[in-house]
């Protein structure tokens, strides 16, 4: 038996979900245009390892044929169900998500992935949420504010080297590294104001 099951609206349960990965999970949604609202569940089979919990993402086809994941919640053992609506003004609007950074280009199915993650880490982007729908890619964005901050403060103690070379002490990157860390511990999301 699965871990997971889902309920189509109007439909029965399905738990027949693929194992991708240790931690991912797929399954196949037929008919997406009359989807309305599905319910995911932990079937009880077994609880999370203590700190995971499982994302939930849906792919309707768009107009390529090729599928768009989207962020819709989580479920955990404090809170083993959820309930979300499939609208098709949602399914166009909502940004885009990498779910398992796939795309199906003869996609004529809706699919639901379920992710099984750190719990931190999901709360962190279901904070979002409420606002617009965090894409998983924010690592990346954070990656690149991180290393433009680098890059601006070691640049501004380069000092000209043998060579015509701009070099900068390594206490540099120690003092960068520190303020840095106390901006993010003390405000997570202090990157995204930076200019």
């Amino acid at each position: 038996m699965s871990l997971f099951g889902v309920v189509v609206a109007g439909r029965l349960v399905q738990t027949d979900f693929s194992k991708l990965e240790p931690n991912k999970f797929l399954l196949v949604i037929p008919e997406p245009d009359k989807v309305s609202h599905i319910t995911v569940f932990m079937t009880g089979i077994e609880p999370f390892p203590e700190g995971l919990a499982a994302s939930v993402y849906f792919n309707f086809p768009d107009a390529t044929g090729c599928g768009v994941w989207h962020y819709l919640g989580y479920i955990s053992n404090e809170k083993p169900s959820a309930i979300f609506k499939i609208s098709k003004t949602n399914k166009s609007a909502a940004d885009g998500h990498a779910f398992f950074g796939m795309n199906n280009n003869s996609l004529v199915v809706a699919q639901i992935g379920i992710c099984v993650e750190n719990l931190a880490d999901i709360r962190f982007q279901d904070s979002g949420s409420n606002q617009k729908i965090q894409p998983i890619d924010t690592f990346t964005e954070f990656t690149q504010k991180m290393l433009e901050s680098f890059y601006n403060y070691a640049t501004s103690f380069a000092v000209p080297a043998p060579g015509g070379e701009m070099c900068f002490p390594v206490k540099t990157l120690e003092s960068w590294f520190n303020n840095f860390q106390r901006k993010l511990s003390s405000n997570p999301n202090f990157w995204r104001q930076s200019t």
